[in-house]
């Protein structure tokens, strides 16, 4: 009885239909995980957008409650808060709203100032509200002073 000496493998052939396989697969996971990262970088410049909008209505609560005097001058396009201490002042720009501290980076769609519930254009107010622009979701934000005893005396 003759032995064969020959080992069992795979053929060339079946070898090369692995492989096209193996390449298809990793190519689709590729793909998908760019979908991934395109999905988390929208998600992070959704969050990024929510926390500057967050930060500007706490800074402006602070200030608007703060300071006892908010006044607005359409011509010069500018928010100032003052007391008999000092003043903070918040610049309106297309794209941002600026303090020489910070910088929030909201385009605003709609910005009304009101006092005593009363829209007004200029001068005195005790309120306002701000919508964002189409492009972060028309978010609104309305900021109000707290009406004291303190603060009526002023």
């Amino acid at each position: 009885m003759l032995k064969s000496n020959k080992l069992r493998s795979f053929s060339l052939n079946e070898l090369m239909v692995v492989l096209v396989i193996t390449v298809l697969i990793v190519g689709m996971a590729f793909s998908v995980l760019r979908l991934v990262q395109g999905q988390m970088r929208q998600i992070g410049g959704i969050l990024d957008q929510r926390m500057e909008i967050d930060q500007l209505r706490q800074a402006l609560w602070v200030d608007i409650n703060q300071y006892p005097m908010a006044t607005y001058d359409p011509k010069k396009g500018r928010v100032l808060f003052s007391n008999a201490l000092g003043h903070k002042e918040y610049q309106i720009l297309e794209d941002r709203l600026a303090t020489p501290r910070d910088t929030f980076h909201v385009k605003i769609g709609e910005l009304r100032f009101l006092y005593q519930n009363r829209d007004v254009t200029y001068g005195e107010f005790d309120a306002l509200k701000l919508t964002t622009s189409k492009e972060t979701g028309h978010q609104p934000l309305f900021v109000f002073r707290n009406r004291t005893a303190s603060n009526q005396m002023y």
